[in-house]
């Protein structure tokens, strides 16, 4: 009988198994997650380029694509070349009759309905991109990103 007894008393004292093998699961994977964003991190994060020169331009208001449709908008141009201040300005002036001529051709194919979601106004966005860039030739002049930003349809 004494045999017994102890035998349970050393059931009693064992822990139990199963959450002392998902504790370590956690710290392990917790680790290995901590420790390989750090380690990871310096080798795979892309670098991210300087902004480029940003172009605001005046507010237009344009026909849609739908009879009797406007859009009144101030959209944001981000060309690929750096720049700042009178010089920048200077530098890119050529291009803003370009610019504003490939918007109005995109917002004029462009149905008032697709500005109802964001993933409309998106698209709009990279119609944009791709017109501007194909307007304007110099490598200087390549657009990386256009915001509409605010706007009112009518």
């Amino acid at each position: 009988m004494s045999e017994a007894k102890v035998a349970a008393d050393n059931k009693q004292k064992k822990p139990p198994l199963l959450p002392v093998i998902a504790a370590a699961l956690v710290v392990v994977g917790a680790a290995t997650f901590f420790f390989g964003q750090q380690v990871g991190a310096g080798s795979k994060a892309p670098k991210k380029g300087q902004p480029g020169y940003r172009l605001k331009l005046e507010e237009m208001v344009v026909n849609l694509r739908d009879r009797d449709q406007f859009i009144k908008v101030t959209p944001e141009v981000e060309f690929k070349k750096q720049g700042r201040g009178e010089e920048a300005t200077r530098a890119f002036e050529p291009f803003v009759s370009r610019v504003e001529g490939a918007v109005t051709l995109v917002f004029r194919g462009t149905p008032v309905e697709r500005l109802n979601t964001e993933a409309g106004i998106r698209q709009v966005e990279r119609q944009m991109i791709r017109q501007i860039n194909h307007f304007v030739e110099e490598p200087e002049g390549k657009v990386k990103g256009v915001v509409i930003g605010k706007f009112a349809t009518q």
